[in-house]
């Protein structure tokens, strides 16, 4: 799984006095690895190290395992993952163009992301706009173009919002978990938007009191059916 040609920075040759040959070779390379993000950014990723012959079949050359030289140091850090365990097997595989089995060490290491960054500065602050929002329902006897401005507001900022943080968000053909919770947000707002229509048209002929009672039953209903959708979306992507 290698990306790019290794980049070689020492080797080492011993030969000793029974006829052994001992080779040594520090190297680095780029890896890569299958991530899937559905659960962005609350995500647990395996990252794999995979060493293969491609020469020499499993009857003449076997890889054995020196658990003193596999793992990092205490000191070793990801930034932004949490490395939450290290495994290390040795197997015997053969791909479907080969005609022998070669012998393949795999490491695997699992990776948990560090949400703590997107909890606090956007799932929370979102959190937040989308409850300002709802003052709109405590908008008695106001007008219209106040009570969109109000809503225009909030949903300008969501997409401001995005925009702002699209650099860090995961460019996936399909819906994270942060993308369901934007995408319920901006829903959730634009149902205010038309929850004010409806009510600015009550008003216009004369159902004031009808008025009331719908901005009465959002202020309840609108705060249930978001935390209700949040619950629902935490179930569907951690069931």
């Amino acid at each position: 799984n290698q990306v790019n040609g290794r980049n070689i920075e020492n080797q080492e040759l011993v030969i000793l006095s029974d006829g052994t040959i001992e080779y040594k070779e520090k190297f680095s390379a780029e890896l890569e690895a299958h991530y899937d993000l559905k659960k962005f950014p609350f995500d647990r990723q395996k990252l794999e190290i995979e060493i293969e012959s491609f020469a020499w079949h499993d009857e003449v050359l076997l890889f054995q395992k020196n658990e003193e030289k596999i793992g990092f140091s205490n000191d070793f850090e990801i930034a932004e993952w949490h490395i939450e365990k290290v495994e290390s097997k040795i197997e015997s595989v053969k791909d479907i163009q080969d005609r022998a089995s070669f012998s393949e060490f795999l490491m695997e290491i699992v990776v948990v992301r560090q949400y703590e960054y997107y909890l606090w500065k956007i799932i929370i602050p979102l959190i937040f706009l989308v409850i300002i929002s709802w003052s709109v329902f405590l908008m008695i006897g106001d007008k219209l173009i106040d009570r969109l401005r109000f809503s225009m507001i909030g949903i300008l900022t969501i997409v401001g919002y995005q925009f702002i943080i699209s650099d860090i968000l995961p460019r996936v053909s399909y819906f994270t978990l942060m993308d369901s919770f934007l995408s319920i947000s901006i829903f959730i707002m634009l149902f205010t938007m038309f929850e004010s229509v409806y009510v600015n048209n009550l008003n216009l002929v004369d159902k004031s009191a009808q008025a009331k009672k719908v901005d009465m039953v959002c202020r309840i209903a609108f705060p249930v059916i978001y935390f209700i959708a949040l619950i629902a979306l935490g179930l569907i992507f951690f069931s």
